[in-house]
């Protein structure tokens, strides 16, 4: 997998998990990282938590990788993005609504077993250095 969230960002990831999930984040894989921050997106949108919903967003938006699923990227920018708009106007069902069909995609691509490699190309980018 060719991850690179900045290493702040993963900090940030590791952060909302640790609220919502406790020690599980500390071994996480970067797409358990990117399934936890959708978890806590979800939770904060059900608790009508804006402030909270928003930094999650910013925090998945950060990880985006424009380098290798460069229109993939764009569609999750604009959903997310949308997202945040939708929190700010007080829409947290259109936030659900919208949020959780990606994490069970996410779940879905986790079940599979892919991706397998640490050298393969994938939409979630982590790196360790920042």
């Amino acid at each position: 997998m060719d991850h690179s969230l900045s290493h702040k960002s993963v900090a940030l990831a590791r952060k909302v998990g640790n609220r919502y999930m406790g020690d599980r984040v500390q071994t996480s894989t970067p797409l358990d990282l990117l399934i936890i921050a959708h978890e806590g997106a979800i939770k904060a949108a059900r608790q009508e938590d804006a402030q909270q919903l928003k930094r999650i967003l910013e925090l998945l938006i950060k990880g985006l990788n424009f380098d290798h699923a460069t229109i993939f990227a764009i569609g999750q920018l604009r959903i997310y993005k949308h997202c945040i708009l939708a929190a700010e106007l007080g829409e947290f069902k259109e936030v659900i609504h919208l949020l959780s069909p990606m994490h069970d995609a996410w779940c879905d691509l986790r079940a599979s077993g892919k991706p397998k490699s640490s050298s393969q190309n994938s939409v979630i980018r982590i790196q360790n250095n920042e």
